[in-house]
């Protein structure tokens, strides 16, 4: 299916349908966000995004609501919320905030032809648009309040647009999801609650992970933007001040909201200048201070601590959120200015106590004593449902990331915690949405290079004229990229203490983590390149680190194939994995990227890492070849230089970075440099494909031989390609008959959703 997700522009509002979101994408379908004012944020997690208003503003557009209907201000917005209340009453709020919305929207739709749309509760344009297109739409909750008839009065009183865009009366939704777990909701469930760890954005938590201090630190927030933009930062004066007086540090999380307008700090307070996943600040804290949001309250409940909910003044939506959490035990709820000095002593014990337990011991007797976990996480679930796995993912860069990735994104309606151990490029990765572990923030690929020439001078001559086919052959340059990892490695799984570690093909260091802690690793391959001895080969260079951290390099519980079985060219490892693309979360600027009309359009992707280590030549030589062709072609080359070409000929438009699972399905072929990732995503989107290989690149060996074989597409140096290769890659049926047969077959292979919930269930039996 194809995926329609869309909130109103605030973040608390987006952030609960992000676990959903990129379930449906793990479960093999196509999901793109419609949002405003917070599309960058969104694409942080790892999803394209469209904005579909760009000088949204939520402030001003809420507060112009208000002063326009000042009965409605007196009457609705300043009533006490009561339990039973549904959020009907505020549509008038409701239909000022999704008006700027509906028209791109509606386009977008229009264009993109969803299957489905999931909308959060107070966005109407979701079952506008999907009314308008006769297809299912999914409600996602996110407070205690019912919906009631909300909908159906906020299209009311958006009757012009409605006739506009000729959209029918709103039908009920297919299903209703609630985020808050039952216990919470002061009224009957309006469907199934989704569960889990809440979410609430990933980020580079630095070279190793935040630790709970000797001394008590506590979390303040007023939420994720627009609480602390609309009502102001008066709520955190009596906090501050109450603070000063309290034998504890409190750190303010505000992200950019805070900047500058705290003024003068007491010493036992200070603010986070940056973005900060609370789920990881508030587990080194004793307890959280808050607006009374859901994300907050909810994070609170995941990090096992008690919490005080502060409801600034006309802010009526945190009454009955504040008296959730006080009647369930799980903290205070108070109106300042009569705020208490903060005394955790009367919150409730079991808020603290009944979500940790001590990590066990390490597993393996072989091991060292290692330092106890300084943050007793819980493995078990919150609502007492099936257990959750901690995983480490420990890919040396961004682009064997990927894949590793949507094999999280199986399972995080069923809580699983994942860190991402990485280096050189964490800022890049954290772009996924995932957490982000820098544990080798000096990492230098060119001094690993001249190391590995400096040593194995041999070595670096067979890698210029001998095709990589057994990958121990080249176990000292892996090995060299593979050693800076170790160390902090090693250290950050001592502290989080995994339950389960993956890793791809060439992180070695994924096993000798897997270990030293006695517990299963998964292996994702990542070509279709064998293993052999590589990681054997690999630990023999690693001899010392081996011996210092009493390690060996032992075998995968579980090898996952990504290639689909016709184009391995070599027994299979393990079981296979249905490829789900994964490019990276953007935004998609202006219009996504549209069917072309009557002549063929083919993407180009030579690698934007290629390019830049091995220079222009390939692609100059893909340039000329197309130039004369009776197509269109679009070259994604990200933020490459490409001045060295000059201008271009007419029938290339360059984009920008693009996600390509958007762009192939507007193509009729892929041009690409032979890396697996292309080759895959070229069959998942069912083209044709031209490998115009450097030559001076010999790592894509197999990869090539494989799609040769298979006959799903051309294979070429680039100095070769010329345009009958070019024109035979539009004309040729023989090739999309196989590329087509291979597309069938990868459809075929259980998802990565599917894949991972296996995984989870054998690693916690």
């Amino acid at each position: 299916m194809r995926v329609l997700v869309t909130a109103v522009p605030a973040i608390g509002h987006f952030l609960p349908v992000v676990p959903l979101a990129v379930a449906f994408r793990a479960a093999g379908h196509e999901v793109l966000v419609a949002l405003a004012q917070h599309a960058d944020f969104a694409a942080r997690a790892g999803l394209p995004v469209v904005d579909v208003a760009p000088d949204y503003d939520a402030v001003a557009v809420t507060s112009q609501v208000l002063k326009d209907d000042p009965a409605f201000l007196e009457n609705v917005w300043n009533v006490t919320v009561t339990p039973r209340m549904t959020i009907a009453p505020r549509a008038p709020m409701f239909a000022g905030i999704n008006r700027p919305l509906v028209p791109a929207t509606v386009e977008l739709a229009d264009q993109w032809r969803p299957d489905l749309v999931v909308y959060e509760q107070t966005a109407t344009v979701g079952p506008m648009v999907a009314a308008r297109l006769g297809i299912p739409a999914v409600q996602q909750n996110i407070a205690i309040l019912a919906s009631g008839d909300m909908h159906r009065a906020t299209a009311a009183l958006l009757g012009d647009l409605c006739d506009k865009y000729e959209i029918p009366p709103l039908p009920d939704p297919l299903m209703t999801v609630e985020a808050l777990p039952p216990s919470m909701l002061s009224i009957p469930a309006e469907g199934p609650s989704l569960g889990g760890r809440p979410y609430n954005g990933g980020g580079v938590l630095g070279s190793e992970l935040p630790r709970r201090p000797e001394r008590p630190q506590v979390a303040v927030t007023l939420g994720s933007g627009f609480s602390a933009g609309f009502y102001g930062l008066g709520a955190l004066e009596p906090v501050i001040a109450a603070a000063a007086e309290v034998d504890a540090d409190f750190l303010i999380a505000l992200g950019e909201a805070a900047a500058g307008r705290l003024g003068p700090l007491p010493p036992n307070v200070r603010s986070l200048d940056r973005w900060f996943p609370y789920s990881e600040l508030f587990r080194t804290c004793a307890a959280a201070i808050h607006h009374g949001g859901g994300g907050s309250i909810m994070t609170s409940i995941d990090a096992g601590i008690p919490q005080m909910v502060v409801r600034g003044d006309g802010d009526p939506g945190a009454l009955i959120m504040g008296d959730a959490v006080r009647d369930r035990g799980l903290g205070i709820s108070t109106t300042p200015p009569r705020s208490p000095r903060p005394s955790w002593s009367g919150c409730s014990p079991t808020a603290r106590s009944s979500r940790r337990r001590p990590r066990s011991p390490p597993r393996s007797p072989a091991c060292p004593p290692r330092p106890p976990s300084r943050r007793g996480w819980p493995i078990s679930s919150p609502t007492g449902g099936s257990p959750r796995a901690r995983s480490l993912l420990l890919p040396p860069g961004t682009q064997p990331l990927l894949p590793p990735r949507a094999a999280r994104l199986g399972v995080p309606h069923r809580g699983h915690e994942v860190i991402v151990s990485i280096a050189d490029c964490a800022p890049a990765a954290a772009g996924s949405g995932l957490e982000i572990v820098d544990v080798a923030p000096d990492f230098d690929m060119n001094a690993v290079n001249e190391r590995v020439a400096a040593e194995h001078p041999d070595l670096m001559a067979a890698m210029a004229t001998k095709p990589m086919v057994e990958p121990e052959d080249w176990a000292a340059g892996i090995a060299a990229v593979n050693r800076p990892l170790v160390p902090g490695s090693i250290a950050l799984a001592d502290d989080w203490r995994p339950d389960l570690v993956v890793y791809d093909q060439a992180s070695t260091v994924g096993l000798l983590v897997a270990d030293r802690l006695g517990v299963p690793a998964v292996q994702q391959n990542i070509g279709s390149l064998r293993t052999g001895r590589m990681h054997e080969a690999i630990a023999d260079h690693l001899a010392d680190l081996c011996a210092e951290y009493a390690v060996t390099a032992g075998k995968p519980a579980t090898t996952l194939e990504t290639f689909p079985p016709s184009l391995l060219d070599r027994p299979a490892e393990g079981p296979f994995m249905r490829w789900v693309p994964y490019n990276g979360g953007t935004v998609v600027s202006g219009r996504l990227p549209a069917p072309p009309d009557a002549r063929p359009r083919v993407a180009i992707a030579m690698g934007t890492t290629e390019l830049t280590e091995l220079g222009l030549d390939a692609l100059a030589s893909v340039v000329e070849a197309v130039a004369p062709v009776d197509a269109d072609f679009v070259l994604a080359a990200g933020d490459v230089d490409l001045t060295a070409l000059g201008t271009l000929p007419a029938n290339i438009r360059r984009v920008g970075w693009t996600p390509m699972s958007s762009l192939l399905r507007t193509c009729t072929a892929l041009i690409h440099h032979g890396g697996g990732g292309n080759v895959l995503n070229a069959v998942a989107a069912n083209l044709p494909q031209l490998i115009a290989h450097d030559p001076a690149n010999l790592m894509h060996h197999t990869t090539c031989a494989v799609v040769r074989k298979s006959g799903i597409g051309l294979v070429t140096p680039s100095d070769r390609i010329d345009r009958p290769m070019v024109e035979a890659l539009l004309t040729n049926d023989a090739l999309r008959r196989a590329a087509g047969k291979v597309h069938a077959e990868n459809e075929s292979l259980p998802s990565p959703a599917a894949t991972a919930r296996s995984i989870a269930e054998r690693t916690l039996a």
